[in-house]
């Protein structure tokens, strides 16, 4: 069986990888903040996206810089499903876009929870919005009944 050609080193033979040089965390988070995928950055790259992932979480800044550009990125995807839709063509392509807008919608809610996400408000309100009323209801004979059985007067 032969063996499988694994994808170049980050660092490559001679030290000056895919992502060795001056800037390319800048580059890879421009990148992501405008909405292309880890995978289509690697593959830009000639590298495979597990190892542009490696990279990333080699070090913590990388990883805080990618992790903000992922988030920032949900804009990015927002627009993008939008544009899907507003330049659709015919009825498959609309049906097709609306399914490539939804989950670009998702990506955006992932990335992005605060802005994109959901918003669930949970209140507790009475009659015309007004504050909840509580009423107490006492039970005379059920009280006198056992204080007389505590006190041994039954």
């Amino acid at each position: 069986m032969a063996a499988r050609k694994r994808p170049a080193n980050l660092t490559g033979g001679s030290g000056t990888g895919a992502f060795d040089y001056p800037g390319a965390l800048d580059e890879i988070c421009d990148r992501i903040e405008g909405g292309e995928t880890m995978a289509a950055i690697a593959a830009s790259k000639g590298v495979h996206r597990s190892q542009l992932t490696r990279w990333v979480a080699a070090k913590a800044d990388r990883r805080e810089r990618v992790d903000m550009a992922r988030m920032m990125s949900a804009e990015a995807l927002s627009e993008m499903a939008m544009d899907k839709i507003i330049n659709a063509k015919g009825s498959e392509g609309l049906t097709r876009a609306r399914e490539l807008a939804h989950h670009l919608r998702w990506l955006a809610r992932m990335r992005d929870p605060k802005r994109f996400g959901d918003r669930v408000v949970q209140e507790h309100v009475g009659d015309g919005g007004g504050p909840v009323k509580t009423e107490a209801v006492v039970n005379v004979e059920a009280g006198e009944a056992y204080l007389r059985l505590i006190n041994g007067s039954a």
